[in-house]
C-alpha cells in the first residue's frame, strides 16, 4: 500500500510540474547557450583537454556514416538504450519494472510504440516518456564509473565517453524522427519548450566533464547563471542607498 501511495504522489506532483518546468526550461535556454559560449572559450584556450572526447565523438560519426548505420545490431542497441532509459526513469520515480520486450527479435512490420515495449506498475509520468530524448544513458554509465576510475588519467575512457555521446546524439535524432507519436503524447509544444534546455544542459555537462572533470560541471552550471548574477548586481548598484 505504501509503495503505491508513494508512486501515486510522485506521478501527481511531476505531472503538476510539467508546464512550470517547461516554462523554466525556456527561460534557462539562453542562459545555457551563454554557458556554452564560455565553455567554447575555455576549450579554445586548452584544446588538448577535450581532444580525446572530441576524437571519440568524431570517431562514432565517421563509423556511423560508413559502417554502423548498415548494421542492424547498432540500431537495436540504440533502441535498447531508448527503452532502458524509459525503465531507468520509471524505477527512479518509484515504478517497479515488470517487463521489457526484446526488439532484437521483434518483427520489422510491427509498429509498436515504446510504451508498449516497456512495462512497469503505475500510470507513469511525462518524465518517463521524455527521458530518452535528453538523457544519455550509455554515456551516463561511463560517467558514473568516473566516480571510481578518474577519466582524466585514462585517455581511452575519455574517448569512450565521446563515442558514447556521439551514439546518444545520433540515437536521439533518429528516435525523434521515428517516434513522432510518442512525442505527440507529450504535446509538441512541451517538447520544443523542454528538450532544447535539457539537451544543452546534459551535453554541456558531459563536455565540460571531459574538459575539467567534476569541478567543470559546477563551473558550467555557475556560468549559466552568470547573467542573472550580473543583472542582480547591476540593480543593487543602481538602487539608491538610504
Amino acid at each position: 500500500m505504501l509503495p503505491r501511495l508513494v508512486r501515486h504522489r510522485v506521478d501527481l506532483w511531476l505531472n503538476r510540474l510539467k508546464w512550470p518546468v517547461a516554462f523554466l526550461a525556456v527561460l534557462w535556454t539562453p542562459l545555457l547557450c551563454w554557458a556554452w559560449v564560455l565553455l567554447g572559450y575555455r576549450i579554445a584556450g586548452q584544446p588538448f583537454s577535450s581532444l580525446f572526447f572530441g576524437a571519440g565523438f568524431v570517431l562514432f560519426f565517421m563509423a556511423w556514416k560508413s559502417i554502423l548505420r548498415y548494421r542492424s545490431v547498432w540500431r537495436w542497441l540504440m533502441r535498447a538504450e531508448h527503452e532502458a532509459t524509459h525503465l531507468l526513469f520509471a524505477a527512479l520515480t518509484a515504478h517497479p519494472i515488470i517487463g521489457w520486450r526484446d526488439h532484437l527479435h521483434q518483427r520489422r512490420e510491427t509498429s509498436e510504440s515504446s510504451k508498449e515495449s516497456v512495462h512497469f506498475i503505475g500510470e507513469g509520468n511525462w518524465l518517463i516518456q521524455v527521458a530518452p530524448y535528453f538523457f544519455p544513458t550509455a554515456a551516463g554509465i561511463l560517467w558514473f564509473t568516473a566516480l571510481f576510475i578518474p577519466l582524466g588519467f585514462l585517455g581511452w575512457t575519455t574517448i569512450a565517453l565521446g563515442f558514447a555521446t556521439g551514439f546518444h546524439v545520433t540515437s536521439t535524432i533518429l528516435e525523434i524522427r521515428a517516434d513522432r507519436d510518442e512525442l505527440g503524447h507529450l504535446r509538441w509544444r512541451f517538447c520544443w519548450m523542454f528538450l532544447p534546455a535539457a539537451n544543452l544542459l546534459l551535453l554541456g555537462c558531459l563536455l565540460t566533464f571531459a574538459q575539467e572533470g567534476f569541478s567543470g560541471i559546477f563551473h558550467f552550471l555557475s556560468d549559466s547563471w552568470q547573467p542573472i548574477r550580473q543583472l542582480i548586481q547591476l540593480f543593487q548598484w543602481q538602487s539608491p542607498s538610504d
